[in-house]
């Protein structure tokens, strides 16, 4: 009987953890565009919006692995730096990663502090959240580091907020700054999630719209992270998100970002004044995008009209039982609340 569990435990690893990505090359709005799209292997691929000329190419890819980078020696409180969701991770240097880390390092330079510095690296695609965070906290513990500051990045928080769950890591952790973090999920996500030839019906827009948010989809993500682990738990209102629970010696930040949306005749023409590259956008292209298609889903979704671009106010400040202090920046997107060195000397400073 005890074999069992063990091969079912074996079985769910192998699934987990076997994917191949889809590359697309198409024309679009009269550019050559290449995107890509993580599935399971057992699952069938994800099928992207129609476009002209679409060529398939798939490749097999690894999972990246997960290690406590060592970015800075110093002294004081060390700060632990936790990513979002990554789509460069298959790739030698993620872009992502780089910005974080240089942002944090410019504005510790600036106020000359010499903390030391970690980056948790963790396949944020391809792993659930429970796994990271339990990893997370298991390499605090085997690296004896206390009275960390912990700054996490969009789902960077979820994974956090799953390590407190495990060991002694809540007994590690002095501070935790959300940045972007989708504590309720993301209606964003979504859009990732279901067919495209639902968008009509699902975000209650007309034919048109529809269209133009399957194209804008495509450009802005490039669909990096369909069907993949970190995106289903990203949907909105997951019910598998970690729960809220108060830790009376963790102190808790949650800021957002938000950003003004952009009208439908904004999207179309800044499409295509922009798109002259032969080659758009290869996997990862960028967030910036995602605000394009902000007022065709918060049109539909009143409720969470106010956004970064990619997770709602409502979910970046959503406490819940939590006790800690939330706010609110004016023109900041989702990029922005991690690659801007003033908003991170004030974090550094503890003005927050």
């Amino acid at each position: 009987m005890r074999k069992l569990p063990l091969f079912l435990f074996l079985l769910f690893a192998i699934i987990s953890f076997s994917y191949e990505v889809v590359y697309y090359k198409a024309r679009l709005f009269g550019a050559d565009v290449i995107a890509g799209a993580f599935y399971r292997t057992i699952e069938k691929p994800v099928r992207l919006p129609e476009l002209e000329n679409v060529k398939r190419v798939v490749e097999e890819i690894e999972t990246p692995p997960s290690t406590l980078m060592i970015v800075k020696d110093g002294k004081g409180d060390p700060i632990i730096l936790v990513h979002g969701l990554d789509i460069y991770e298959t790739q030698k240097e993620s872009r992502y990663k780089k910005i974080f880390i240089d942002t944090v390092l410019t504005a510790m330079k600036n106020l000359d502090l010499v903390n030391p510095v970690y980056m948790y690296n963790y396949p944020s695609t391809f792993e659930s959240m429970w796994i990271s965070g339990r990893r997370l906290a298991t390499f605090t513990k085997e690296l004896e580091i206390k009275n960390a500051i912990i700054i996490a990045h969009s789902k960077g928080g979820l994974v956090t907020r799953a390590a407190l769950f495990f060991g002694d890591f809540k007994k590690r952790v002095k501070k935790i700054y959300f940045l972007g973090t989708p504590h309720l999920g993301s209606i964003y996500a979504d859009a990732f999630l279901i067919n495209p030839d639902d968008f009509e019906h699902y975000f209650k827009v007309d034919e048109r719209e529809a269209e133009l948010l399957k194209r804008t989809l495509v450009l802005s993500y490039t669909a990096g992270f369909i069907n993949s682990p970190g995106s289903k738990e990203l949907a909105w209102m997951n019910p598998l998100l970690p729960p809220f629970v108060n830790y009376p010696d963790v102190q808790f930040v949650f800021i957002a970002g938000m950003i003004e949306n952009m009208s439908v005749k904004d999207i179309e023409q800044y499409i295509s004044v922009n798109i002259k590259e032969p080659i758009l956008a290869l996997p990862g292209f960028g967030l910036f995008y995602l605000g394009l298609i902000s007022s065709l889903i918060t049109n539909s979704k009143p409720f969470i009209a106010a956004v970064d671009g990619l997770v709602p106010v409502k979910s970046a400040l959503a406490l819940g039982k939590l006790d800690g202090k939330k706010y609110l920046l004016a023109g900041y997107n989702h990029a922005g609340l991690f690659s801007n060195v003033k908003l991170m000397e004030d974090i550094l400073k503890g003005k927050y």
